[in-house]
């Protein structure tokens, strides 16, 4: 009986350990799968964030292509008029000479 009361100690011990070991083992998988959940929140956050900012930058870019263009209008304008002026000057001095 011995031998049998003996196995049955060691059958329950190796149970309970099984049972402590698993328990520990699944808190420190829950603890860890919380970290990642919140690893993933934070990514998500920052591709929304991302995405904002590609967004503001696009239209920033359009403002800056918009305001490049006026300035070309501009200066097409600014070099039709010094050419303007440029023939009226030239047209007069060959008057006078002539």
């Amino acid at each position: 009986m011995t031998e049998l009361t003996q196995t049955l100690v060691n059958a329950v011990m190796l149970i309970a350990v099984t049972l402590i070991a698993g328990s520990i083992g699944l808190k420190r998988f829950e603890a860890i799968d919380r970290r990642f959940e919140a690893i993933d929140r934070r990514f998500e956050a920052m591709d929304g964030r991302l995405d904002e900012l590609r967004t503001e930058l696009k239209a920033d870019i359009a403002r800056a292509d918009s305001h490049v263009a006026e300035v070309r209008a501009d200066l097409t304008q600014v070099r039709s008029d010094l050419t303007y002026v440029a023939l009226a000057v030239g047209a007069r001095r060959a008057e006078g000479s002539g």
